[in-house]
């Protein structure tokens, strides 16, 4: 993908048993861009990693909070404008990893009526212009958004599955802000876990 990927539709296509369902994977030193991608009506089963993996830190990233965050340059790879809808997932280990770059997140990637369920739900980390509309998590542990160092996060309508008990998002990194959390599973005591970190305001709650 060094050269870039553009213009492609994926759609009605079936996924068993695979290790990873639809997975989108660069590093620093590759370059290039994705773009304008629309994936629609999949249906995956006993998927062994990620049921959808985006990972701009494959097989390269340190322990969190130990790496200087280098300059955009060429050689950053860019992945945004993806539009996914109606993706049925269940028996994935996680739900959905959307992971961009501190100096190049993930851009305006749009994720809706869709229903996902693993063992654990969504984990979001360096992102901008994210959005979960009318999404389904089913976690058999911890909670259903697991939200890290994002900006202009969107989510509206989420239908979360649980573990008694377990939180439905929980939001850190102190470069979040912009964390919008729309509907009925967000409004409850508890149901959304802050971080010291946040700022005040980084994560506002909506009817």
């Amino acid at each position: 993908m060094s050269g870039g990927v553009r213009n492609v539709i994926v759609e009605r296509c079936t996924f068993l048993g695979t290790d990873v369902g639809l997975r989108f994977k660069s590093t620093r030193g590759r370059g290039g861009v994705v773009e304008r991608i629309r994936i629609s009506d999949i249906r995956m089963l006993r998927i062994g990693g990620d049921a959808i993996l985006f990972d701009l830190f494959y097989m390269g990233r340190k322990a969190a909070g130990q790496e200087q965050i280098p300059p955009i340059s060429p050689e950053t790879p860019a992945f945004r404008d993806i539009h996914m809808s109606g993706i049925v997932s269940s028996g994935a280990r996680r739900s959905a990893f959307f992971q961009g770059l501190p100096e190049m997140p993930l851009q305006n990637v749009v994720l809706e009526d869709s229903s996902l369920e693993g063992d654990l739900g969504i984990q979001v980390v360096d992102t901008k212009g994210l959005v979960l509309r009318r999404v389904e998590v089913k976690a058999a542990n911890g909670p259903a958004l697991m939200i890290d160092n994002v900006t202009a996060l969107s989510v509206e309508a989420l239908q979360p599955i649980l573990a008694a008990g377990a939180t439905v998002a929980e939001v850190k990194g102190a470069r979040s802000k912009g964390v919008s959390l729309k509907g009925e599973a967000f409004r409850a005591e508890g149901s959304v876990s802050r971080a010291p970190e946040l700022a005040k305001d980084a994560v506002l709650i909506l009817p």
